[in-house]
């Protein structure tokens, strides 16, 4: 499973794990019902940061982080 660090309405920072995803690759985010496309845009170890191609709707990324009491932590700081 992917694990996402950090998330805006622009993009996200992911943790990939050991999943072979490359730099420049297009890839689907859901999570139950919003999330979109994205291009990948840098990968460094586990660790990828994608860019949404259309940006999402900022009150999903805020109802994300509510659910997600470990994300909403992370985007904190």
């Amino acid at each position: 499973p992917i694990q996402i660090l950090d998330l805006s309405a622009g993009g996200a920072k992911l943790d990939c794990g050991p999943a072979l995803i490359a730099e420049g690759a297009r890839v689907t985010l859901d999570w139950g019902g919003a999330g979109g496309a994205a291009l990948v845009r840098w990968r460094g170890g586990r660790q990828a940061g994608v860019a949404f191609v259309e940006p999402l709707d900022p009150a999903e990324v805020e109802a994300l982080a509510v659910r997600s009491t470990a994300l909403a932590e992370r985007m904190r700081g």
